[in-house]
């Protein structure tokens, strides 16, 4: 503090305690409410393979998001099944999970058979997996509870809204 007049300890208290002087920034004092952490960017999500549990997983504090799948003979990869916990829905992870499902089987040379209706959409709106299909087996489109995170907004409110093991 050399050059602006003469030592003042109640200054030189108020810059080292600074960060405690000031008011929590979410109190009822200052209004401010706790603000939700927006989502993960699509690409911070990190898929696995969970080769022993036979699934596409990724790991979030709020639960696991999947996709089921089982081998068909030594070259098809059947896609049984997408879950992602409630919480963490509507953030693009059922679309990371897929893509990674569907290049792991582009990568091995797989025969792909979609029975989860999520994926059978992902690879209607992804033509670049449907070679990987394998013949006589359908891509059809999702149902609400199987819809993507960005699927038809319009669709999701003409369909009722029901609980059930798949999601």
């Amino acid at each position: 503090m050399e050059g602006n007049g003469p030592f003042d300890p109640a200054d030189e208290a108020s810059e080292e305690s600074f960060p405690a002087s000031d008011a929590p920034a979410r109190t009822v004092v200052t209004g401010i409410q706790d603000v939700a952490i927006p989502p993960a960017a699509p690409g911070e999500v990190a898929i696995e393979n969970n080769e022993a549990a036979h699934r596409f997983e990724a790991r979030f504090p709020e639960g696991i998001a999947e996709l089921r799948y089982r081998y068909d003979g030594g070259s098809t990869l059947v896609l049984v099944h997408t879950e992602v916990p409630r919480v963490l829905r509507h953030q693009g992870i059922a679309t990371r999970l897929a893509g990674a499902a569907l290049a792991f089987a582009r990568d091995r040379r797989f025969e792909v058979v979609p029975q989860c209706p999520f994926v059978a959409a992902y690879i209607t709106r992804h033509q670049e997996f449907a070679s990987l299909i394998r013949a006589g087996t359908a891509a059809g489109p999702a149902s609400a509870a199987h819809r993507d995170d960005a699927g038809d907004a319009a669709e999701r409110r003409r369909l009722p809204a029901k609980e059930g093991p798949h999601r």
